[in-house]
């Protein structure tokens, strides 16, 4: 049986669906649901041969966390605020949703798939996959 269920969210529409699957599937086994939305750090590269490092990704602003926040929060109004908790993570999609369903001990990691092309998933990689190959729990995606 379902007690513990997290959904990954990145405001795309196959994150959506994930996350109305996962509501769904809450609604009918009373499994608590938490919502997260992972924030990449900021990247950065060495410069060779120099002796430094240059940032290739900004820092998330202040505003960018609320916006998610509020974001996830709208995800979970359609459940009872006893059944759902909405995170905002920092760093790559991959290790917090897999680190967070082991700490968590859920039962399902639900996520949805955006539909890349071969060459996309080849060059981009995809998160899903990812996080399917490493998570130790059972994962549903949702296309």
């Amino acid at each position: 049986m379902l007690k513990k269920i997290i959904v990954a969210i990145d405001g795309s529409e196959g994150s959506r669906r994930a996350a109305t699957f996962a509501q769904q599937l809450a609604q009918q086994t009373g499994a608590h649901v938490t919502l997260v939305t992972a924030i990449h750090l900021p990247a950065s590269v060495p410069i060779l041969p120099f002796d430094g490092w240059i940032t290739v990704m900004p820092s998330p602003s202040a505003a960018q966390l609320v916006e998610a926040q509020r974001s996830l929060e709208a995800f979970a109004a359609s459940l009872p605020k006893s059944q759902v908790d909405a995170r905002v993570e920092l760093g790559e999609p991959t290790e917090v949703i897999t680190k967070l369903a082991e700490e968590l001990q859920v039962d399902l990691v639900v996520l949805g798939a955006r539909g890349l092309t071969p060459g996309e998933r080849f060059l981009l990689g995809s998160v899903s996959d990812r996080i399917l190959r490493h998570c130790s729990r059972p994962v549903t995606i949702v296309k």
